[in-house]
């Protein structure tokens, strides 16, 4: 999450170099059935904002997905980053007690542990 900004950066320095709009990048894609960069980066930070909303049992915070400039995308995971700094170790321990009890031999599975998605 600390390194996207930074590329993210570099993306924008690159579109200015070579005097294109940077919000192509955020319209860009591998392949035509795939989601564009805009998307992608907008899944990881709900990625990482949900999983540590759900380890630490409060509620995780909602974004609009409207960004498409590469500006408004390095703020997505600033916001993710200040979020998850904002949880303590004691709020995470569920992680440590699934895995005790799964060590054990308790019948429990990934969708015991990531809950209703």
């Amino acid at each position: 999450m600390a390194n996207l900004p930074a590329i993210l950066d570099k993306a924008e320095h690159h579109a200015e170099n070579l005097k294109f709009d940077p919000s192509v990048l955020g319209n860009a894609r591998l392949s035509p059935d795939m989601h564009n960069l805009a998307v992608q980066v907008q899944f990881v930070t709900v990625h990482a904002k949900g999983v540590g909303g759900r380890l630490s049992g409060i509620e995780v915070p909602v974004y609009e997905n409207s960004e498409i400039s590469i500006s408004d995308l390095q703020v997505r995971p600033a916001k993710t980053s200040a979020f998850l700094r904002g949880l303590t170790a004691t709020q995470i321990h569920y992680e440590t007690a699934y895995a005790i009890l799964r060590h054990n031999g308790v019948d429990i599975g990934k969708a015991d542990y990531l809950g209703a998605l």
